[in-house]
């Protein structure tokens, strides 16, 4: 600390006493050198209380925590989603979108339907804000634009379902039924009561009339068949004998049912009336498996099934057939034309919808059989290429060229296509790739292994997935040698499976959204997400009250590495001002500007999965106190180490611990290697819980305990870090362990995000025998990859004296030096 210049080694060239009042008005205890050392960056950490330890998700971590690089966000790391036991994903589409907030498109086909990703959980749902005089059909007409009667009402029990309305009624008069329906020796008598149940809880509150449900139940039934019924020399009842057997309830049965029914359905349930909102689920038109995907330039999702296309826009479905134009209802593959043209491939041809709402389908008139296309692209120039189990076809405006095995191809069964960022073709199928340019092949063989789905990263990198993982391509600079001559180098390859990171190894879909790769496989849905840089900057001024050139200034930037966690730089710097130095006579000698600096090589990593890292920082410090002195005195020199740790999901979910020895490194001189000041060795401990977890709320609770462990003695040199953790903490009879409980520092915070556009923050900062007592205010927004923190200190003089008094009757709360103190950061991602 700076308050070691009152020792008698810088009598000869101590600093003003402002400086010193300064220095000692921003320590925590007051024992140690190099203030820098412990001097909190950004204003996000510090809106919270100066609580960050168990936190550590953005560059500020390379301070607070640097094992927090070894997770995401700021590593990269796998990730899987899953959804029900038996639910896998069969496509993925996504669309990057520029506006605020999690409002990017993501999409996936399952063997079960459909699902949106919200930024935070899976959805089968759209959100619906009821209407004055909504009714049910009111509402699934407003979604289905086809007139198709039994499919409306199939929506509004689907819709119904979902939200439980009338379900209660619904479960009441099924078991009604069911009952009378077994005395009446029914076949099936569950389905038949579910079937009359719900025709009965779908009647609208003015046909909910006795007669009305005397005409649902009295509908004849399928009897059970008596053996009495079956000859003896026939196995079998014959079609006719079963459909002969048919009955219905008597009507004293008939008579009871309906009027019991007619109190069910006036007991207490949920209403539509009760609701604000309802969930519309995706399954009102998309109830099976989804055979393809897409995602249009005015972001309406494109759903391929095997029983036709659908296209929605979040407000409203549209249903395309061969009534439409399609060769046929089993969709195969999508494609999208820069000018917004949708080529479908069938299994039984290809049909193209232009962007003004025309089709046009291609047979064998056009030169194109009519069998299964298994995948289609388009190319810059909007012509189609189509991969089939009997080789590819280009479609141009005027005519159609066939590619097989003899013109470069590995296998004529193509099953995947991809238009690269240099229009070059990729082409998958049996035993590996091709890349064709127009004019020349690539091949590159993956032997066994059948190509399932490409996609490029706006790196040029290629994700490859096959029925044996996934194989990513990065091609590399060709070189130079000493003659001139260029020389292709090969790719870099990797490889991704069961035995290293996927889940599954059979991958049935790949899309790259922003720079995070959502790989389906035949056990789960994997999600490699891939962190961005990012840059840093917090500035604040320093006791402008009392001076007017004191300021802090921390920089930093992060590296994610491929596979072995995160680096990072930084530079925590303070500057002290200028300053005048006076001679032992006190003579003034000269003018110094102090500062302080602490040059950082942070490196997080996981050692396991997810989860768990460690971290170190490498940190070189100068302290130039009294810079310019003879010899170099007056600037110290020193080096110090940090060692972390970081348990996310630490026995409960969402709730995080970090832990860090901060600052082990040997002691400062400034005058004579004999006279030397401990650095601030420090334990810190902090726990983070997020407690809410939304698209639109996001609340954190923050909480760090920090404790300087510093050894000095009266005469002869501090103990080294390692010693004080034994000579300060177990073995020191001075203080009482009343007065090491009072030396520990508490910070409290916690953060608000909303829409994950603006966030509001707050925390209290609590140091005893520093007398610092604080409540911290902040504010962020965040702007596509910009964020901006500002934060604020409340803390008058006399601040907390109140309760400070029933501890301490001597305590007189806040010294207010550090009132109206703010601090501004700015974060860049990238």
């Amino acid at each position: 600390m700076i308050s070691t210049l009152r020792k008698a080694a810088f009598i000869r060239a101590s600093l003003l006493l402002t400086l010193i009042s300064v220095s000692v008005s921003l320590a925590a205890v007051g024992e140690s050198a190099v203030i820098t050392l412990i001097f909190p960056p950004g204003a996000r950490a510090t809106g919270m209380g100066e609580a960050f330890t168990g936190l550590a998700d953005d560059a500020s971590a390379t301070y607070y925590n640097p094992a927090g690089l070894g997770q995401a966000p700021l590593a990269h790391s796998w990730k899987t989603h899953s959804f029900k036991s038996d639910e896998l994903v069969t496509a993925i589409a996504s669309k990057k979108k520029k506006d605020f907030g999690f409002k990017d498109n993501i999409w996936a086909g399952t063997n079960k339907g459909l699902l949106h990703f919200n930024g935070k959980h899976w959805e089968s749902y759209e959100l619906y804000l009821i209407q004055t005089d909504d009714d049910l059909e009111d509402i699934a007409s407003k979604f289905l634009t086809d007139d198709d009667e039994k499919q409306l009402r199939e929506a509004i029990w689907v819709i119904r379902a979902e939200n439980g309305i009338e379900m209660k009624r619904y479960a009441d008069i099924k078991e009604l039924l069911k009952k009378a329906l077994m005395n009446h020796n029914a076949v099936s008598p569950d389905s038949t009561a579910k079937t009359m149940a719900r025709q009965i809880v779908d009647l609208s509150s003015f046909e909910r009339t006795t007669g009305k449900i005397t005409e649902i139940i009295s509908k004849p039934f399928p009897l059970a068949i008596s053996d009495s019924l079956v000859k003896s020399d026939s196995s079998e009842v014959s079609d006719s004998t079963k459909q002969s057997l048919s009955g219905s309830f008597d009507s004293l049965t008939i008579s009871s049912s309906a009027e019991k029914i007619s109190d069910i359905l006036k007991t207490e349930d949920l209403t539509i009336g009760d609701l604000t909102e309802i969930r519309i689920p995706f399954s009102i038109a998309v109830n099976e498996a989804v055979k393809a995907m897409i995602l249009d330039n005015s972001e309406r999702v494109w759903i391929g099934t095997a029983s036709g296309l659908w296209r929605y826009n979040k407000e409203e479905w549209k249903y395309f057939s061969v009534k439409d134009g399609l060769p046929s209802n089993n969709i195969t593959s999508l494609a999208l034309s820069s000018r917004g043209d949708i080529a479908v491939g069938t299994d039984k041809g290809l049909a193209v919808l232009s962007a003004t709402g025309n089709w046009k389908s291609y047979d064998t008139t056009s030169g194109l059989p009519l069998f299964k296309i298994n995948a289609v692209q388009y190319d810059k120039s909007n012509n189609i290429y189509v991969g089939t189990n009997d080789g590819l076809y280009k479609i141009g405006d005027s005519a159609i060229t066939v590619f097989d095995t003899t013109q470069g191809l590995l296998s004529n069964r193509i099953n995947a296509l991809m238009m690269d960022s240099d229009n070059k073709l990729w082409i998958g199928g049996e035993n590996g790739i091709c890349i064709y340019d127009e004019t020349t092949w690539k091949r590159y063989k993956f032997p066994n292994s059948i190509v399932t789905s490409i996609s490029e990263e706006k790196s040029g990198s290629v994700w490859i997935g096959t029925n044996k993982g996934v194989v990513s391509y990065k091609a590399r600079k060709p070189k130079t040698d000493d003659k001139g001559n260029v020389i292709e180098r090969a790719p870099q390859w990797n490889s991704f499976h069961s035995k290293n990171s996927l889940k599954g190894d059979s991958v049935t879909s790949i899309n790259i959204h922003d720079n995070d790769i959502w790989i389906g496989t035949d056990k789960i849905l994997n999600q490699y997400d891939k962190a961005n840089m990012q840059s840093y900057i917090a500035f604040e001024q320093i006791l402008p009250e009392l001076v007017s050139d004191l300021w802090h200034l921390y920089l930093g930037q992060i590296f994610p590495t491929q596979d072995w966690g995160t680096v990072g730089l930084s530079i925590n710097y303070l500057f002290m001002g200028e300053n005048e130095i006076y001679d032992a006579l006190g003579n003034r000698a000269r003018k110094v500007k102090s500062w302080e600096g602490v040059f950082n090589l942070s490196y997080g990593f996981p050692i396991t999965k997810k989860d768990l890292s460690l971290g170190l920082n490498a940190k070189y410090v100068v302290s130039a106190l009294a810079p310019g002195g003879p010899s170099g005195e007056g600037v110290g020199h020193t080096f110090a180490l940090d060692a972390a740790v970081l348990k996310r999901n630490f026995f409960l979910k969402g709730f995080d611990l970090g832990f860090m020895f901060q600052n082990m490194g040997p002691h400062i001189f400034y005058i004579h290697r004999d006279n030397v000041d401990p650095i601030p060795f420090t334990l810190r401990l902090g726990m983070a819980y997020r407690a809410v977890q939304t698209p639109i709320h996001d609340l954190k609770f923050v909480l760090d305990l920090h404790k300087e462990i510093v050894k000095n003695y009266f005469y002869g040199k501090p103990d080294p870090f390692w010693k004080a953790l034994v000579t300060d903490l177990v073995t020191d009879s001075a203080d009482t362990w009343q007065q090491e409980l009072q030396e520990i520092n508490i910070n409290l915070g916690m953060e608000y995000w909303y829409n994950n556009v603006i966030a509001v923050r707050s925390g209290l900062l609590f140091d005893y025998i520093g007398e610092r007592y604080e409540l911290n205010l902040g504010l962020g927004l965040k702007y596509s990859t910009l964020k901006f923190d500002f934060s604020y200190i409340v803390s008058p003089k006399g601040f907390m004296k109140g309760m400070l008094r029933k501890i301490n009757s001597h305590k007189d709360g806040a010294t207010g030096v550090r009132d109206g103190q703010w601090r501004v950061s700015f974060l860049f991602d990238y």
